[in-house]
């Protein structure tokens, strides 16, 4: 009888699922846990000249920029539309801004990433071009990794011209850039070890920082060579060669690399990821201090956190814009074969995820 309700509880898919994450704590997680400690300790030893505690903040003023794009997106047999949701908060400005997409290329999921990266930074100059800030502050890298090493330059032209202007503006007008980087992949404690380590920096630095510190490990024209050497192996020359070769028309390695600890309790006593091209010659530490003081119990500075909550979108939005396109699309018909046509683009690829979108 308990067997019997067991399956019931536990259908055997979920059972599987329960045996799979015990393998993995049991083996492939808990056999790094002795080499976090091992590196970790190593790393609070190798930079001890170079964490800094964290003082009283300097008063500057912050603007965040954040974007974000519906999810799941509209997968329509003409292809796939989203909603791109980008906006900023601080320094008493306060606005939202939508880009409906509709894209027939074949990576979706990199081109809406681009494409909202385009639509912050342009959203970033026009507020340098009507408002005095000290610092602007973006939710992820200042200038998106990808770009850096990236093989077809196409793609990123765009982007790079963007770039080049805002940053023309920023040096103008005084103003620093700063990256809140939330999810962390890279392994830049890898130059610091001399060999590659076997997490995150995110979760290294929540490990050997304590609360109310901080540390630098260099700007990336400094470190980014050694790392790719270390971790890219096969691919470091090209790589340095591209990185090199872009530094020259923009500042990429001006970036300064901060991992710092709030004073505060925060939510898993993690730290957090900083990017500082610090335009205005505030000074990387007055910055980071600026940035612990207005950081909330998630450890990102609050107007990140705002501007965040702002942006948020339901995805069942794309049912109306949708029936919009399609509605938009009939007054141009001339035919009914035209008709036909567009009635069958506008449907969805995938009927079975239909009760997503419905409002």
């Amino acid at each position: 009888m308990e067997e019997d309700l067991f399956f019931f509880l536990y259908p055997p898919a979920f059972l599987g699922a329960i045996e799979g994450i015990k393998r993995i704590a049991r083996s492939d997680i808990r056999f790094k846990i002795e080499e976090i400690a091992k590196s970790s300790k190593e790393l609070r030893y190798l930079l001890k000249d170079r964490i800094q505690a964290i003082e009283d903040a300097h008063n500057f003023s912050f603007i965040g920029i954040d974007s974000t794009w519906t999810t799941p997106h509209l997968e329509l047999l003409y292809g796939d539309c989203a909603l791109i949701l980008y906006g900023c908060l601080g320094n008493e400005i306060r606005e939202v801004k939508a880009e409906p997409v509709v894209y027939t290329g074949e990576d979706f999921n990199s081109f809406i990433w681009r494409k909202a990266v385009e639509l912050e930074r342009e959203l970033a100059i026009e507020v340098l071009e009507r408002c005095d800030v000290d610092v602007l502050i973006f939710d992820g890298n200042i200038f998106p990794f990808p770009m850096v090493y990236a093989k077809d330059w196409s793609k990123w032209k765009r982007i790079s011209e963007v770039m080049k202007s805002l940053i023309g503006i920023a040096k103008e007008k005084g103003v620093s850039l700063v990256g809140i980087v939330k999810r962390v992949k890279s392994k830049y404690f890898s130059y610091i070890l001399e060999r590659e380590t076997v997490v995150n920096d995110k979760l290294l630095a929540s490990v050997f920082l304590r609360c109310g510190e901080f540390v630098s490990i260099g700007k990336f024209k400094d470190f980014l060579p050694k790392y790719l050497e270390i971790v890219h192996r096969d691919r470091a020359k090209e790589y340095i060669r591209r990185f090199e070769e872009r530094c020259k028309d923009l500042p990429l390695g001006e970036v300064e690399l901060v991992f710092y600890k709030s004073k505060k309790q925060t939510q898993y006593d993690s730290a957090t990821k900083v990017e500082v091209l610090d335009l205005a010659g505030i000074g990387v530490d007055k910055i980071v201090n600026a940035l612990v003081s207005i950081s909330t119990d998630t450890g990102f500075p609050a107007v990140i956190d705002w501007i965040d909550e702002i942006v948020r979108n339901e995805y069942r939005v794309l049912a109306f814009l949708r029936d919009l396109l399609e509605k938009e699309l009939l007054k141009t018909c001339s035919n009914d074969v035209e008709r036909e046509i567009i009635m069958k683009l506008c449907g969805l690829t995938n009927p079975q995820k239909s009760y997503l979108f419905r409002l």
